[in-house]
């Protein structure tokens, strides 16, 4: 004689409720972090599925499904509470590169009356970053500029970082039949400045933040890598309002000769 068509019934769902439960134990457990970093004084998050709770020490906590079926023991890393204040204030940002940037090519008419692009013929991207010439390290354009010029080489050997990758480009250099002067035949910038807003500032680290979008080379699109910046107060002189797939835009000014008001050291 068969089971009963109750008990039929109930084994089937006991078959298929089982497996989906183990699965979901299953999941939850690679799923979930081996520790959790909470703010003090605040509680740990649980889903519907997922409770949390801290264990008696404090240090740990256990994971439960449907808040009864232990899953995971969890370390609980618990960071003290900071308060910062909430600000609003217009600020300028002026921002040294980390190396010199590559925005554009120039040709020029060398003294055999020669139209050169030497920099472009030698394999330089816009987006590159200059990081060495011969060995040595440049961050300022005047000074790349000086070593050119005031080499008796018209060979160099640059290193550069090209979309993450460090690599070495040999570039020539010609006389302008203009000034005289060796040139690379590239446009280059090694600062980049911007309007923005202060959100916070912490009173007991002394950092601050000012978030949004980060200050970009207009040139390549690509956010301006720094190695030190300066902020400064700024006057805003206008506004345009932000619309749907066009970010607004705040419009104004600032001196670098004003007094500095903060460090940056991340873009």
């Amino acid at each position: 004689m068969g089971l009963p068509r109750k008990k039929k019934t109930a084994v089937i769902l006991f078959g298929v409720i089982l497996p989906f439960i183990s699965a979901l134990l299953i999941f939850n457990f690679f799923l979930l972090p081996d520790s959790l970093t909470i703010v003090e004084g605040c509680d740990l998050d649980s889903s519907s599925f997922v409770s949390v709770n801290a264990s008696a020490d404090g240090i740990g906590a256990t994971a439960r499904a449907f808040g009864v079926l232990p899953i995971k023991n969890l370390e609980v890393n618990v960071v003290p509470g900071r308060k910062v204040y909430v600000s609003g204030s217009p600020i300028g940002i002026k921002l040294k590169s980390r190396g010199i940037l590559v925005t554009g090519y120039i040709g020029f008419l060398s003294k055999e009356n020669i139209y050169v692009t030497p920099g472009r013929d030698s394999g330089f991207r816009i987006g590159d970053r200059i990081l060495e010439i011969n060995g040595k390290e440049v961050n300022d354009c005047d000074e790349l500029i000086s070593l050119i010029e005031k080499s008796n080489k018209e060979e160099h050997t640059f290193t550069i970082e090209r979309m993450g990758t460090i690599m070495k480009i040999v570039s020539k250099t010609c006389i302008d039949g203009q000034s005289g002067k060796m040139r690379l035949g590239l446009w280059i910038k090694d600062s980049a400045a911007g309007i923005g807003t202060l959100t916070f500032y912490d009173k007991k680290t002394g950092f601050f933040g000012a978030l949004g979008h980060g200050i970009s080379d207009n040139n390549t699109a690509r956010i301006f890598e720094v190695s030190k910046g300066e902020m400064y107060k700024a006057t805003i002189l206008d506004i345009t309002k932000g619309i749907p797939g066009c970010p607004g835009e705040l419009k104004g000014c600032f001196t670098d000769t004003g007094r500095v008001i903060g460090d940056v050291y991340v873009n």
